[in-house]
């Protein structure tokens, strides 16, 4: 991966707690985990870290095979869909960012990051009638 990417807000929310990022897809309902320093690497991602850079950073604190992983890692992001390939940077644009990734800290042990992805609740998530909306007039119209 190369150049600039940017999370599909249209499709994905996540949020990370206590170093653990769930992301769910709100069209298809599958529920997504980031393992290992995923989550330091998506929150760079998230502050408009290029991927290249974020590689370099990886390969600064924890070593050339590190490096690589992240490397493998961000295609991965890629591939499953949760950010997007674009030719400009993203900046942030509110307050409820994350802080610029030169003040993220990364963790103090390296565990090689990976994708976890889950498809149990998918039904349950995509039967949720918030899903059946009128995207013109919002809940609680239903869509035609």
């Amino acid at each position: 991966m190369a150049g600039h990417v940017r999370v599909d807000g249209d499709r994905y929310i996540h949020d990370t707690i206590d170093g653990e990022t769930v992301i769910i897809d709100t069209v298809a309902g599958r529920l997504t985990l980031l393992v290992g320093v995923g989550s330091a690497i998506w929150t760079r991602l998230l502050a408009g870290a290029q991927p290249p850079t974020v590689v370099e950073e990886v390969g600064d604190v924890y070593g050339s095979v590190a490096a690589d992983e992240c490397s493998s890692f961000m295609d991965a992001l890629c591939a499953a869909g949760l950010v997007i390939e674009v030719d400009e940077p993203v900046q942030a644009a509110t307050s409820a960012d994350p802080p610029p990734a030169v003040e993220l800290p990364w963790p103090t042990t390296y565990e090689q990051p990976g994708i976890e992805q889950y498809d149990d609740i998918a039904d349950i998530m995509t039967m949720d009638p918030i899903h059946e909306v009128d995207a013109g007039l919002g809940w609680p119209h239903r869509g035609s």
